[in-house]
C-alpha cells in the first residue's frame, strides 16, 4: 500500500508528521486492493527486518512532501500540467471492466484484473546477485529466504540473486548516509531526496550514476514498462536536466482535505465554496452534534502537531486553507525569474489571518499541537472532528479512512473536500511531483554499461504493469501460498504471503490504478478525488531546481516558519509579527535559497 511521500530535491514537505495507515503501501493488502505504489505522501508503521541478506528492524514512517507538478508560473489545469496516466491495456479496454481516468494523470479503474499478459521478454538478471537497499513501507517483517518459497521464486524470474537491506523509515536518514560515507551502496538504493537532503550534494559530486543515456529517447525502449511511465514523471525527477534515478510512480495529487460528508450533508451544505462557507461548516461540525449524540465532543479540523525535521506544520501551511486563498506555495516566480518564498505573500498573510479565526473559535481539535499522528488518525475515524488533512490514497481500501470510520459509524461518508476558493472558484491544490523517491545506482556500478542495462531491466520487471503475469507475481505471490482467489478471480494475499513478500519488491513499481475488489464503490470515489484535486493545480517553478544553502538550512528554516506561524495562528503573537518572521527567514538564508533556486532554474 503506500506510498506517500517523499519528494525531490526542490520540495517543501509540509505533511512529513501525517502518518497515513498502512492504505497505500506498494504490497496488495488481504483486502485485495492497491494503487500500484502510488501513495501521496503517507506514511505507515510498522516493524519491517528481513533476515539473511536483508538487515534492521524498527517502526517504518513515511513521508509526504508537497510539490507541484508543471512549468514554472501560475496554476493550470489538469489537462496541461498533470502527466499521463496509467496506459490501459488493449486487453483490458476490451470490456473486462475499466473505467478509464478520462483527464491527463487519472488514474484508470479496473472492476477485474484484466487477461493475463506477458510484459517482459527474458530473464532481466544475468546471473549476479544484486544488492538493494531501501526503506521500509511498514510491511510485515520477512522471512528468511531459507523458508521463503516467494524470495526463491522471486530469484529465479529475476535471474539474480536478490539482496535486500530494509532499513527502518525512522533511522533511514542517518543509515543512508553512514552507507554513503563507507562507498558500499551496493547496486540499487531507493533515495528520498525529501528526507535525505544530504544526498543531494553527494549527487552533484557524481555519488550516482547519469542515466539520462538509457532512458530518454530510443534508449528507453529497452526497458519496455519504464518506457510506460508518463514523460513528466521523468521531467519532474529529473535534476538539472539530467535523469539520475528511475522514479517510483505514484499520484500526481498531493495533501488536501479528507471530510465527513455525511456530517455537512446534516446541514445543507455538503460543498462549501468560499472561506465563510468553509467556517461555517466548521462551526456546524463543533456546535451543532453532527454525530447526533446528545453531547458536544466533536470539532471541525484535527491534525498532528508533531513534525518531523523539514516539515512545515499543518498550522503553518494547511494544504486546503491555502488553496483556499490560493498562496503561492511553496514559490511564485515574479516576471524577471526571481522567487518569491510564499510567507513573503499578503495571500499567507490573508491566510494566516483566517486560521487564527478558525482557532480562536474553538474550532480546531484541542490537542491537535500535541497528538501523534496515529492518534489523529485514530480521532478522525472514530469520529471526534470532522476533517484531517490527508491524500486520496488514505480512503481506500479495508485500512483507509473511509472503511475504517463506518466500523464506528455505518453512515460515515469520508472523502476529499473539493477546494473550496476565496472567491467561489475551485481553490489551489499543490499537487505532487507524481513519483514517490527514485531508484539509483551508485557510481561506480555504473561504470559497466553493461551491468547498467541489467539493473535497469530489473527495475523493469519491478514496474510491470497492472494485470501482467509479472504484476500479480510480483504483488500476490505463488497462487496456493502467498494468495488464495476469490469467486470473482481476485487474488487475496495470505498471512503467509504477507510475511514472504514484504518489501522484497519495494525498490520500484508500476503507475498507478484503481483495482478495490472487496470496496466497488471506492475507485469511482477516488477517481471523482483525483479528477477535480487536478483541475487546479498550482504549479512549482523550483519543482526540479537545487539550491545548496536549502539542503544544509532546511531543518532550522522550516523551524523558524512553523515557530512563528503556529505562535501566529494560536493567538500567541499579533499578526503583525509576519514581517519579523520574513525578515528572519531572509537573514538566516532563505534569501540565498531564493537566489539558488532562482539560478538554477535559468540553468
Amino acid at each position: 500500500m503506500s506510498e506517500e511521500a517523499k519528494r525531490p530535491t526542490s520540495s517543501f514537505s509540509r505533511r512529513r508528521f501525517i502518518r497515513l495507515a498502512a492504505a497505500t503501501a506498494a504490497i496488495i493488502p488481504a483486502g485485495g486492493v492497491i494503487l500500484a505504489a502510488c501513495g501521496d505522501a503517507t506514511s505507515t508503521t510498522g516493524a519491517a527486518t528481513t533476515t539473511s541478506a536483508a538487515t534492521t528492524t524498527g517502526a517504518a514512517t513515511t513521508t509526504r512532501a508537497t510539490a507541484t507538478t508543471a512549468a514554472a508560473g501560475t496554476t493550470a489545469a489538469a489537462g496541461t500540467t498533470a502527466a499521463s496516466g496509467t496506459a490501459t491495456t488493449a486487453a483490458a479496454a476490451a470490456g473486462t471492466g475499466v473505467i478509464p481516468g478520462g483527464a491527463p494523470g487519472v488514474p484508470d479503474i479496473y472492476k477485474a484484473l484484466p487477461p493475463v499478459f506477458k510484459s517482459t521478454a527474458r530473464l532481466p538478471g544475468n546471473g549476479k546477485a544484486v544488492k538493494v537497499t531501501v526503506f521500509s513501507s511498514g510491511q510485515p517483517t520477512v522471512k528468511e529466504k531459507s523458508q521463503n518459497k516467494y524470495w526463491q521464486e522471486l530469484e529465479k524470474r529475476l535471474g539474480a540473486t536478490w539482496d535486500v537491506t530494509i532499513i527502518p523509515n525512522s533511522s533511514y536518514p542517518e543509515k543512508l548516509a553512514v552507507l554513503s560515507a563507507s562507498g558500499d551502496m551496493g547496486d540499487l538504493v531507493l533515495v528520498d531526496l525529501n528526507s535525505t537532503p544530504d544526498q543531494n550534494k553527494l549527487i552533484q559530486q557524481g555519488a550516482y550514476t547519469d542515466l539520462t543515456p538509457y532512458v530518454t529517447g530510443e534508449a528507453l525502449k529497452e526497458f519496455p514498462n519504464l518506457a510506460k511511465f508518463a514523460p513528466q514523471l521523468w521531467k519532474n525527477s529529473s535534476i538539472r536536466g539530467k535523469n539520475y534515478g528511475v522514479p517510483r510512480p505514484r499520484f500526481l495529487t498531493s495533501t488536501g482535505t479528507l471530510w465527513r460528508k455525511d456530517w455537512a450533508e446534516k446541514f445543507g451544505n455538503p460543498n462549501p465554496k468560499t472561506p465563510d462557507e468553509f467556517f461555517t461548516m466548521l462551526e456546524n461540525f463543533t456546535n451543532k452534534d453532527p454525530d447526533g449524540d446528545g453531547q458536544k465532543n466533536t470539532w471541525g479540523l484535527g491534525d498532528s502537531g508533531i513534525s518531523g525535521t523539514n516539515a512545515f506544520s499543518s498550522l503553518a501551511a494547511h494544504s486546503t486553507v491555502m488553496g483556499m486563498f490560493k498562496v503561492p506555495y511553496p514559490w511564485r516566480q515574479n516576471s524577471d525569474g526571481s522567487l518569491t518564498f510564499f510567507i513573503e505573500t499578503p495571500e499567507y498573510k490573508t491566510y494566516l489571518a483566517y486560521m487564527n479565526k478558525i482557532w480562536a473559535a474553538g474550532l480546531y481539535y484541542p490537542d491537535t499541537l500535541t497528538q501523534t499522528g496515529d492518534q489523529n488518525r485514530n480521532n478522525f475515524v472514530s469520529g471526534k472532528y470532522g476533517g484531517i488533512t490527508d491524500t486520496v490514497t488514505g480512503i481506500p481500501n479495508a485500512t483507509g479512512r473511509r472503511a475504517v470510520a463506518k466500523t464506528f459509524n455505518p453512515n460515515a461518508d469520508v472523502v476529499m473536500l473539493p477546494p473550496p476558493g476565496v472567491d467561489g472558484s475551485q481553490g489551489y491544490h499543490y499537487g505532487g511531483p507524481g513519483f514517490y523517491a527514485m531508484a539509483m545506482i551508485p557510481s561506480k556500478v555504473g561504470k559497466d554499461p553493461e551491468r547498467v542495462k541489467e539493473l535497469l531491466r530489473i527495475l523493469d520487471f519491478f514496474a510491470a504493469p497492472f494485470g501482467s503475469e509479472e504484476y500479480i507475481f510480483i504483488n500476490y505471490g505463488i497462487e496456493g501460498v502467498d494468495h488464495t482467489k476469490q469467486a470473482d478471480g481476485s487474488p487475496v494475499v495470505t498471512d503467509l504471503g504477507k510475511n514472504e513478500i514484504g518489501d522484497l519488491p519495494y525498490i520500484m513499481g508500476p503507475q498507478p490504478v484503481l483495482y478495490y475488489p472487496a470496496f466497488p464503490d471506492q475507485g469511482q470515489i477516488v477517481q471523482d478525488a483525483v479528477k477535480t484535486l487536478l483541475s487546479n493545480v498550482y504549479v512549482n517553478p523550483a519543482l526540479t531546481a537545487f539550491s545548496q544553502t536549502w539542503v544544509s538550512k532546511q531543518s532550522e528554516l522550516t523551524t523558524v516558519v512553523n515557530d512563528a506561524a503556529n505562535a501566529i495562528v494560536t493567538g500567541r503573537q499579533p499578526i503583525n509579527t509576519l514581517d519579523k518572521l520574513i525578515s528572519d527567514w531572509k537573514s538566516r538564508g532563505g534569501d540565498t535559497v531564493a537566489k539558488e533556486f532562482a539560478a538554477s532554474i535559468k540553468g
